[in-house]
């Protein structure tokens, strides 16, 4: 799957074209996966990683470095809003 970023301003990404609205989906879809890390140093709900690297998955990422590159990449305000549903999820 090839994605290209041609045609969009660079204050908006393929990420910002309707995801907006999907994600509280997803992150009910995922609310129900039971937490098993050690709480210690947590930062992100369980429901919000996995929806995340759903979305990096998606856009052609194979491995971990991948994934976490394609994360970083998401634009921080969205970011904010997604884990604020993910941990009320």
């Amino acid at each position: 799957m090839i994605f290209s970023h041609e045609g969009t301003s660079p204050s908006q990404t393929p990420l910002d074209s309707g995801l907006e609205d999907a994600l509280p989906d997803l992150l009910e879809l995922f609310a129900n996966v039971p937490e098993s890390r050690k709480p210690r140093g947590l930062v992100f709900p369980p429901s919000f990683m996995l929806a995340a690297a759903l979305i990096a998955m998606l856009g052609g990422a194979a491995y971990f470095r991948q994934i976490a590159d394609q994360v970083a990449d998401f634009p921080q305000e969205l970011v904010g809003n997604w884990v604020d549903v993910g941990a009320t999820s």
